[in-house]
């Protein structure tokens, strides 16, 4: 999870800044960026929703395109990609919602089969991405992503020697 997919997360629809990857886009001086004015004035002002992951509280597996809400029934967004984390046992995934439900550890509800299921949000997706490409940089190449209650584990295979590495990043990281 935290891996923005064509198709899913990202899509002719969507800015880098709505998928939080505006920290890998940046316009070149005197080139023309495709929906140039739209990224910057979402640069300043910010976007409409926010791309981030949740882990669920009950029993249930997200799938793609089921209803985010606040709660109380109001749509705030949908769902992009979820599964059912071997490691953890549990549902996760990722979802675009409204800016104001996008902090770290808000509650809110995904509906499956008309019913509401209590999912809690552990982080902005684009900060996971930023994180992973730094810790490849210096690790290798990932195999695996891991949360935690505390924290993130990212393990990776190192390019020197072959040995196993965990990169571990706290929940304040991500936010």
């Amino acid at each position: 999870m935290g891996f923005c997919l064509y198709g899913h997360e990202i899509d002719d629809t969507t800015s880098p800044i709505d998928a939080g990857l505006g920290w890998i886009t940046k316009p070149a001086e005197g080139k023309n960026l495709i929906d140039g004015e739209l990224y910057i004035r979402q640069r300043a002002e910010g976007t409409e929703r926010k791309l981030v992951g949740f882990e669920l509280q009950e029993r249930g597996i997200p799938r793609q395109d089921y209803v985010l809400t606040d709660g109380q029934g109001n749509a705030i967004g949908r769902v992009t990609s979820g599964c059912m984390s071997p490691c953890r046992k549990i549902g996760v995934g990722m979802g675009y919602v409204k800016p104001e439900f996008a902090k770290l550890g808000t509650t809110i509800a995904v509906q499956i089969r008309n019913k509401e299921l209590i999912i809690i949000i552990q982080c902005a997706v684009g900060h996971v991405v930023k994180l992973i490409r730094i810790a490849q940089a210096f690790v290798g190449v990932s195999y695996g992503f891991v949360f935690s209650k505390q924290q993130y584990i990212f393990q990776c295979f190192s390019v020197f020697g072959n040995r196993k590495v965990a990169v571990v990043f706290t929940k304040e990281q991500f936010t």
